[in-house]
């Protein structure tokens, strides 16, 4: 989607990944790096992947402090909504929960109702 230009298509569109973005967040190095070295990779884009993943918005389910925090340092702390994985059984949300409320006071409170408050217009 990226690499074809979409999100510059439909820049208005909110797409919500889950998982903390899932392998975004790790690949958004090795999508630049792509983008600079292959002209195919510059084809439809005129700036870096990692830019584009900046419009995307990511639900906190994830199982480690350190994949949310990579997934705030990619999208942003306005483009992270919180999630449970509730009803899977192995959904955590006490877990997720504490994620979210062991960062900083004005991230946590974002993430946790503000940031869905605003994209969802409610």
């Amino acid at each position: 989607m990226i690499l074809d230009g979409f999100f510059d298509r439909y820049p208005t569109l909110k797409l919500i990944v889950s998982h903390a973005g899932a392998t975004l967040p790790y690949i958004a190095g090795r999508l630049d790096f792509c983008w600079e070295k292959m002209k195919a990779a510059r084809q439809h884009i005129a700036r870096p992947p990692s830019t584009y993943l900046r419009h995307v918005y990511y639900e906190t389910v994830c199982y480690r402090p350190e994949a949310l925090a990579l997934a705030i340092d990619v999208g942003g702390a306005d483009h992270v909504l919180y999630g449970s994985d509730y009803p899977h059984n192995i959904g955590d949300m006490t877990g997720c929960l504490a994620r979210v409320d062991a960062l900083p006071a004005a991230q946590h409170d974002a993430i946790r109702s503000a940031n869905a408050q605003r994209i969802f217009k409610l």
